[in-house]
């Protein structure tokens, strides 16, 4: 399993609440690196070890956990939906995941 990311874990949409929810996506891959044996190679200014979590370069709202043998999961807002709103601003976007996810939402009166 060398592939970057490898697939979509968990995908959840919801459709039928009146209530927000939010759902993460969740993906797995594999951030070798042979110069940095056992860790997470994001990128050269993210090399993680196991255990840890950081923002995900690059990405709005995501999350990145390093596990062990370099694979990591990302973590982001995934998809939701309310019978009859919509979704405007994010509410919080500098804060960190997953309170970066939390979006307005608009009801028609």
């Amino acid at each position: 399993m060398n592939l970057f990311l490898n697939g979509i874990l968990l995908m959840l949409l919801l459709a039928a609440f009146s209530v927000p929810q939010t759902e993460a996506a969740v993906s797995r891959g594999e951030f070798k690196n042979d110069a940095h044996p056992g860790k997470c190679y994001v990128n050269a200014n993210l090399i993680m070890n196991p255990g840890d979590k950081a923002k995900y370069p690059d990405m709005d709202c995501a999350r990145i956990i390093c596990e062990n043998d370099s694979m990591a999961e990302i973590h982001t807002c995934g998809v939701v939906s309310i019978e009859g709103c919509t979704f405007g601003a994010v509410k919080f976007p500098d804060a960190d995941y997953p309170d970066c996810c939390e979006r307005e939402v608009i009801c028609p009166k």
